[in-house]
């Protein structure tokens, strides 16, 4: 009877164990593709920024409506479904 309840134990240490992984591989992926993701999001945001200030330089165009708008970028949504969150 002991070694019945021993076996019992090590089965559900055995279970609980296998189960911490797979939540710790699934959080380091989530956290993974999130930098990745913001990285992208980052060096796109600069480029439409960069490439905006020849345009907001110039005098015969200017941009219209509010000043503060953000319209030389379009965030992107995150996709956690693809590898780095970004299509």
């Amino acid at each position: 009877m002991k070694n019945y309840f021993k076996r019992k134990i090590l089965a559900q240490v055995t279970i609980e164990f296998s189960i911490g992984c797979v939540l710790a591989l699934l959080f380091l992926y989530l956290t993974c593709n999130l930098f990745v993701w913001l990285n992208h999001s980052l060096v796109a945001r600069q480029r439409g920024y960069e490439d905006s200030r020849n345009v907001a330089a110039s005098s015969t165009t200017r941009p219209h409506g509010d000043p503060g708008k953000l319209d030389f970028y379009v965030r992107t949504n995150m996709d956690v479904a693809v590898r780095g969150g970004y299509r």
